[in-house]
């Protein structure tokens, strides 16, 4: 299995291990496009991935971390072998994860349809960050008019408000022209 260097998924896994197959990280090889899955039951993350069918299953958050400092500084993709037990190509061998009959979420079910009633936010996540550190909180509501064609998205948290501007509306898509 490759995956691209960049996306750290193992964030998004379940710290505390109250769920143990949450802690890890599931290589879904069910659709065309296999992809790594990972969630803490709050937020979820995907990540398509150049896998085969036979190497499904859970992958350690930890044996990611080491298969990207065992790809070469200038690889793009790190790589793993996922069959019965996880290989990485300098030869370090791990087992693989047991969640201990516990079975990992239908993480599809969580995902919006496009069924008409959706609409697309395209947002820069550090202007958001910086916003609500600005705000002093880590929970911010962010508003929207759907009718302005330029505006700005509302952000309110407990102690103030704020604004990400400009902001153009595309049909029902959003984008924020700085977007990263």
């Amino acid at each position: 299995m490759k995956f691209a260097k960049i996306a750290h998924i193992e964030k998004a896994v379940e710290k505390n291990n109250f769920r143990p197959a949450l802690g890890n990280v599931l290589l879904d090889c069910d659709e065309e496009q296999p992809q790594l899955v990972a969630t803490d039951g709050h937020i979820l993350a995907v990540v398509p991935v150049g896998a085969t069918k036979d190497e499904a299953g859970l992958i350690s958050p930890d044996v990611l971390k080491e298969a990207r400092k065992a790809a070469p500084k200038k690889a793009e993709q790190a790589e793993i072998t996922c069959n019965g037990t996880l290989s990485l190509p300098d030869g370090r061998v791990y087992p693989r994860p047991n969640a201990d009959g516990v079975r990992f979420p239908t993480w599809r079910a969580v995902l919006p349809k496009n069924d008409g009633h959706t609409f697309t936010i395209g947002l820069n996540a550090e202007l958001l960050q910086r916003l609500a550190d600005a705000l002093g909180d880590d929970v911010v509501t962010l508003t929207f008019n759907l009718d302005a064609p330029l505006g700005a998205i509302a952000v309110k948290g407990k102690e103030g408000y704020g604004a990400i501007m400009p902001v153009r509306v595309d049909g029902m898509g959003i984008k924020t022209k700085n977007h990263a």
